[in-house]
């Protein structure tokens, strides 16, 4: 079974919203070139985190120097996904 990330812009403007398919083990999130989904962070942020398929079948996140929200709950470091989780990258 596929699973998706929906990235939408600061106003959640459905007009904006790319659906990406997590089709790799891993998938990095973050504010450098060097990750697969680039989003803009203020300042010199350079954190990221990363959105992993486990042998278990089920996706964790885990963060790197990002405020992430989890269904509008802080999270620190690492957290496992369910379906139809919201996940906010920035201050809250």
């Amino acid at each position: 079974m596929a699973a998706y990330l929906q990235k939408t812009d600061n106003n959640q403007k459905i007009s904006h919203i790319e659906k990406i398919e997590l089709t790799a083990t891993k998938l990095t999130i973050g504010c450098g070139p060097g990750n697969q989904v680039v989003i803009p962070c203020e300042g010199e942020e350079q954190g990221y985190l990363t959105i992993e398929r486990h042998e278990d079948g089920c996706y964790y996140l885990q963060i790197f120097g990002l405020p992430v929200y989890l269904n509008g709950c802080f999270v620190e470091l690492l957290a496992r996904l369910q379906h139809q989780d919201f996940l906010r990258i920035g201050e809250q």
